[in-house]
């Protein structure tokens, strides 16, 4: 039986523990899908490099025929004892600023302290800048090294799979760079900088499987939570918790099998 490794973030994560719906537990995920045996390090919160390396370490232990990387946000990254998504940040900046806050209290201390994190790192100061201004500005600076960091990575996991004749498959799980419609300038500077990208090329000439690549929209790219329906509890948990559920873990796996290419290494 051919062995599989599967590497992503909670769209992914077959352990995964709803922070809304407390009495969700996963039953299925994507991955069972999946025609082998399938070994799933995938890991809430997860970033892209981190995935990424967490696959390389397990290839040398698993030795797998197959390695499965299901891209999430090119923006997260992960800090000192903690991991930041600036773009999620976003949706929640309004709520704090007006004092309007629906999460828990958890959420509300997460996110000071990601703001005050990223202040720290764009040299601002307490009552400099609002919210929203700190995270585009933010957001505008690192850009470049959101787009270097994970193709290079995706550039070295090819390298290692073809010495070790294994085949790669890629794809964008969540939107790469998603962002409200009053910000969406900033998403067209991500694309601009992803189409640009040397590396980002190198990884359409490495001839590994690339899925719905560019994997950004206004380059005729997929990505798979684009297709995973917004209607309460259709293809996802609900009441506030955007993961899949097991009708949306089915479409992605029946999605993946329909469209991966069983390239020749």
């Amino acid at each position: 039986m051919e062995k599989i490794l599967v590497s992503g973030d909670s769209f992914t994560d077959p352990h995964y523990t709803s922070h809304h719906t407390k009495n969700y537990k996963h039953t299925f995920t994507w991955s069972d899908k999946l025609d082998g045996k399938v070994t799933n390090v995938a890991i809430s919160g997860q970033c892209n490099p981190g995935m990424i390396a967490r696959a390389l370490d397990r290839i040398y232990y698993d030795k797998p025929d197959r390695v499965i990387i299901a891209l999430s946000c090119w923006s997260r990254f992960t800090a000192a004892r903690h991991r930041i998504n600036p773009l999620f940040l976003f949706h929640n900046a309004n709520m704090f600023a007006y004092n309007h806050w629906s999460f828990s209290k958890l959420d509300k201390k997460e996110y000071n302290r990601q703001l005050q994190h990223m202040s720290g790192m764009m040299k601002f100061k307490d009552g400099e800048a609002s919210p929203e201004e700190c995270i585009r500005q933010f957001l505008l600076h690192n850009i470049p090294h959101f787009v270097w960091k994970t193709c290079l990575d995706l550039n070295t996991l090819s390298i290692v799979c073809k010495q070790k004749g294994i085949k790669l498959h890629v794809f964008q799980m969540l939107h790469p760079f998603g962002v409200p419609k009053n910000y969406e300038y900033i998403s067209d500077e991500f694309s601009n900088a992803l189409i640009k990208s040397d590396l980002f090329m190198d990884l359409y000439e490495s001839k590994i499987d690339l899925i719905g690549y560019p994997w950004i929209k206004n380059a005729g790219g997929v990505f798979v939570d684009g297709m995973l329906s917004r209607e309460e509890k259709k293809h996802r948990i609900g009441d506030g918790d955007a993961h899949p559920n097991e009708q949306g873990h089915r479409l992605i796996g029946d999605w993946f099998n329909a469209n991966y290419k069983d390239y020749q290494i």
